[in-house]
């Protein structure tokens, strides 16, 4: 939204905003691992098919009991450490199985993690999560470069 100041004061002469910096970057996935070979012959579907459709070969699966909010955790503990002690002003959280609809979970695992200063909300979507949570972060390039070295 531009106010009337914007829309007569030249971009050039407007400071820039603030950049966004991304100090940690972590995941925690479970241990089990669930091959398409694994999935249920009643779905009537193989691993070819899956792979075909969707570029999946495996997945993983929480043990009974542990919730997203505690695998949140752990991936929120690791990104921590690979930040190095930089100060965290913003916690987000991208899934579309929260451990509960309401309130969003970022603010509970902000303070699980002792950022009880932070902003904190939650980006709910499936698989583009990750995608949001960059848009909503606003370190796009970043993740594009973290994504450039996976297929490296």
């Amino acid at each position: 939204m531009l106010c009337a100041e914007d829309q007569l004061t030249p971009s050039a002469t407007r400071p820039a905003p603030p950049a966004a910096v991304l100090e940690g970057l972590a995941g925690y996935v479970p241990a089990e691992v669930v091959a398409n070979d694994g999935l249920p012959s009643a779905w009537g579907i193989d691993d070819a098919w899956v792979h075909r459709r969707t570029g999946i070969r495996e997945r993983r699966r929480a043990a009974p009991g542990v919730s997203t909010g505690e695998l949140a955790l752990e991936a929120g503990r690791r990104a921590l450490v690979v930040a190095g002690g930089a100060p965290v002003d913003t916690v987000i959280v991208a899934t579309s199985t929260p451990d509960r609809p309401m309130p969003a979970m970022a603010p509970h695992l902000a303070t699980r993690l002792g950022l009880s200063g932070a902003a904190a909300w939650d980006v709910s979507a499936a698989c583009s999560g990750f995608l949001g949570l960059a848009t909503a972060a606003g370190v796009e390039d970043a993740v594009a470069g973290v994504l450039q070295g996976c297929r490296a």
